[in-house]
């Protein structure tokens, strides 16, 4: 029964999690419906507060689950260290990366390509938010629920 319990606590967090992409689809696409070439500022920020909303109920409910706790501070030096090492890897992949990119006669990749149409009539506030923020988020909550 624990079990079952658990698995579908899992699924309805899953769920709660695609909220607002889909909000953001959803916009998006009735704004190329009506015409708009790029989101409008209204649009855009009925986007950004359902987002906002969306993450933190999700982190309320799993606050509530006790799949995260906040009693342990997050900013110590080690953690900071570990950021900073790991970005410094992580720009020298991505450059290094371009590089071969480049000597191969390619300016971007498949994914790349995907990600930009699908974010070309975005606001660079709203693409941070949805891929910088929200689903980092929602991955962690999601299966650190399902996992851990």
């Amino acid at each position: 029964m624990n079990y079952a319990k658990r698995i579908f606590s899992i699924f309805i967090l899953f769920i709660i999690s695609q909220i607002g992409i889909t909000a953001f689809g959803v916009i998006k696409q009735l704004s190329l419906d009506a015409g708009e070439k790029n989101l409008n500022i209204s649009s855009t920020l009925v986007t950004v507060i359902l987002v906002v909303i969306n993450i933190l109920f999700l982190i309320y409910l799993a606050k509530r689950m006790n799949i995260i706790k906040t009693n342990h501070p997050f900013l110590t030096k080690k953690n900071i260290l570990i950021i900073l090492v790991a970005t410094l890897i992580d720009r020298g992949i991505a450059i290094g990366g371009t590089l071969l990119l480049t000597m191969q006669g390619h300016t971007t990749t498949a994914n790349d390509s995907t990600l930009i149409k699908l974010f070309s009539v975005v606001s660079s506030v709203l693409v941070v938010l949805l891929v910088g923020i929200d689903v980092p988020i929602m991955e962690d909550i999601v299966f650190r629920g399902g996992i851990i």
